[in-house]
């Protein structure tokens, strides 16, 4: 995942999240540390989102969204 490219997935988390399954549907609250090679993310809050039919039905939406204004 790189800055900008929204819907990518999430490789690697640090810390003590529990599990973080491919194929979720995830808000991360956090601090942009880096964006260059690759976005690093401090992140205070991961809530998942998956089970809510509003939320997943509005992720590609916030997709279209992120890639028309982040460079």
């Amino acid at each position: 995942m790189t800055c900008g490219s929204a819907g990518k997935p999430l490789m690697e988390v640090e810390g003590s999240f529990g599990a973080l399954d491919g194929g979720k549907y995830v808000m991360v609250m956090g601090v942009i540390q880096s964006c260059s090679p690759e976005p690093v993310i401090r992140a205070v809050k991961l809530t998942d989102l998956s089970g809510n039919a509003l939320h997943r039905s509005m992720w590609p939406l916030e997709v279209e969204d992120l890639q028309q204004n982040i460079p």
